[in-house]
């Protein structure tokens, strides 16, 4: 699997990745691109079943919705 969290060359010092669970992540995926969000990374299903999908913010911060396998 690509790693997706690691998509720039320098990285920054301290917390530069937020993690948030969701119950329905393309629901998520049709609200971002609804919104003319650049989706970073993703879908990307986890062999437990388990989703990802990354953006980031402003700042270039990663935003991670992960959905838990169900």
């Amino acid at each position: 699997m690509q790693n997706i969290l690691m998509d720039v060359p320098e990285k920054h010092p301290g917390y530069t990745h937020l993690a948030l669970h969701v119950k329905d992540i393309k629901s998520i995926e049709a609200k971002l691109n609804g919104l003319g969000v650049k989706i970073s990374g993703g879908p990307i299903t986890l062999p437990e079943g388990g989703v990802m999908l990354f953006i980031r913010d402003r700042d270039r911060n990663v935003i991670e919705f992960h959905q838990p396998p169900e």
